[in-house]
């Protein structure tokens, strides 16, 4: 799916932090109509490529990561393979 499928205001309603169950805290944020994610730690930076207006992917290693929620999200799914997918909840 193009970058530009997924209009600035739903790309937006998705920037936040979320906190996962390991203690990871995730922060993304939209830059030039892109998503950014942060994980922190070990603090690595990934690119979110668009496959749907609330699916995304990281392409390498692959993670698949569903946002959730009405209005701005309130959580996040991120699913690696051959791993138990994790889910985080957005901190206010």
């Amino acid at each position: 799916m193009p970058d530009d499928v997924v209009d600035a205001a739903t790309l937006e309603s998705y920037v936040g932090r979320y906190r996962f169950f390991r203690r990871v805290h995730h922060d993304r944020y939209a830059r030039r109509a892109r998503l950014v994610a942060f994980f922190e730690p070990p603090g690595l930076r990934a690119r979110l490529h668009p496959r749907a207006p609330d699916d995304f992917a990281v392409l390498a290693p692959r993670v698949d990561v569903r946002f959730a929620g009405s209005g701005a999200a309130t959580k996040v799914v991120l699913t690696q393979t051959g791993h138990p997918s994790d889910i985080g909840t957005r901190l206010p």
